[in-house]
């Protein structure tokens, strides 16, 4: 199980440092943390599909954590790091709630037809079907930490498009 993001000591220097921020657990923490990944991402060859998939999961865990953390008596403190390195790109979030983790949760049951399905319940689901790797720790002083990995694919030529 890895640590939380390398260090950038040895980092080429024609790549971004880690991007870390403090979020609000609010809604308005999407769109902060989505604007701040894509801008910390311009000008790097990630391709559409890398980032596609980063937004979905970005979003995800944090709603998964807005809309469910129970954090206890402090309020609900969430971390963001994202670093780019030459095959992938890393996402990681740490957070002071209640221990929860994402690889014990069983994928949801199938419905059996379209009046039986139920709204809900599939995030986790996505989010394993779009990383590279998915892991989680409980932190000494409380708390979770998911760090999830993307194939660093190079975008499409130009005029080409890209396969997906």
């Amino acid at each position: 199980m890895p640590p939380s993001l390398p260090s950038t000591a040895n980092q080429p220097a024609d790549q971004p440092p880690t991007l870390r921020l403090q979020l609000q657990a609010d809604r308005s923490a999407l769109n902060t943390a989505r604007q701040a990944v894509l801008a910390h991402l311009a000008g790097h060859a990630v391709s559409a599909r890398t980032l596609f998939r980063l937004e979905l999961v970005l979003e995800e865990l944090l709603m998964n954590l807005i809309e469910h953390a129970q954090p206890g008596a402090a309020p609900l403190r969430i971390e963001l790091g994202l670093r780019l390195l030459p095959q992938e790109v890393l996402l990681e979030i740490e957070d002071n709630a209640a221990p929860f983790d994402p690889q014990a949760v069983p994928p949801p049951a199938a419905a059996t037809s379209i009046a039986t399905a139920t709204p809900g319940g599939r995030g986790l689901m996505l989010i394993r079907k779009s990383v590279q790797s998915l892991h989680h720790e409980h932190l000494p002083q409380g708390g979770n930490r998911v760090c999830v990995s993307f194939g660093r694919e190079a975008p499409a030529a130009a005029g080409r498009p890209s396969v997906g």
